[in-house]
Parts: structure tokens; sequence; C-alpha cells
């Protein structure tokens, strides 16, 4: 379904990082991030697959965010 207007949150791009030991061990529904991010994969032990709010993050994944240009600084600092 589609809403009444749409909004322009900015521009968004697709960015890949590191699971640090800030995030290790958490859960995505854990991470707090802002509404407009969301974390679509994770490669664990060579192997990408689907993300979830109950995916385990695991210290030396790689995780792939769609995330607006303007909240990247922002979410690293969360992440990272």
């Amino acid at each position: 379904m589609l809403p009444e207007e749409a909004t322009d949150e900015g521009e968004v791009t697709l960015i890949e990082i590191p699971v640090s030991d800030k995030i290790a061990g958490k859960q995505v529904h854990e991470l707090n991030l802002p509404h407009n991010v969301l974390i679509t994969t994770q490669v664990h032990n060579g192997k990408s697959q689907t993300v979830n709010g109950s995916t385990r993050m695991y210290l030396g994944d790689m995780i792939h965010l769609v995330i607006p240009k303007s909240e990247i600084g922002k979410v690293k600092d969360l992440l990272l």
C-alpha cells in the first residue's frame, strides 16, 4: 500500500560495515538504530543471510545497511 504523500528524507545509499565489539552479541532489535536505517544482510562465515530483528551480530561479520547519507556519521558512532 502506498502512502498518501511521499516524504523525502534525503538520498539513500548502501554501506557495508564490520560488526564491532560494541554490537557483537546483540540482536538487531537491540541496536536502537534510527527509524530510517535498515540492516539488510549480514555476511557470517562467508555466507550472506537476510537479517531480521532476532538476528544476532557476531564479531568480525559484515553488515549491509540502507541508510540516508545524512545519517552515516550518526550510525557509525552507534555501531563502531
